[in-house]
């Protein structure tokens, strides 16, 4: 059945769910958003998630998460996302980058090998450049953890 036929006639109930989002959504973590759109889906009964989804522009997983994490009745954790959620670290995702940031700080460092004394010529910026014209995702913030890391 297509989705706009099953809440047909409900316009005025997405228009109230709409306000009530725009309400809250200021206070929102990624948790609480998706628990209070599994919430209203869940009052709302039948096409609850198509309604809620139309009216707040959440994806219909994130609205059925909400809805089991209710419904389980699993302990609410204090975690706003699963362990191992969101981003990956780059150097995570390519542990090739510390291996090429090595070759280029090599062919660039100054000073008496014997020493320990040793200085880098070229700047951070510089090198994350050239790291990036090798096609990794790199800042010169991360290229400083990682000499910074390697000391």
């Amino acid at each position: 059945m297509h989705v706009m036929s099953r809440i047909k006639g409900q316009e005025d109930l997405v228009r109230k769910v709409t306000e009530k989002y725009n309400n809250l959504s200021g206070t929102f973590n990624e948790r609480s958003r998706r628990l209070w759109a599994g919430n209203e889906s869940l009052s709302i009964g039948y096409a609850g998630i198509e309604i809620v989804s139309l009216a707040t522009g959440l994806s219909r997983s994130t609205i059925i998460k909400g809805m089991k994490e209710i419904t389980d009745k699993r302990e609410l954790k204090d975690r706003i996302r699963d362990h191992g959620g969101g981003r990956k670290k780059e150097v995570d995702r390519d542990p090739g980058i510390r291996e090429e940031l090595i070759k280029l700080v090599e062919s660039s460092t100054r000073g008496d090998p014997q020493s320990s004394l040793l200085w880098e010529s070229k700047s951070l910026r510089k090198l994350s450049v050239e790291l990036r014209e090798k096609g990794y995702d790199v800042s010169h913030v991360l290229v400083e953890k990682l000499l910074h890391d390697m000391e």
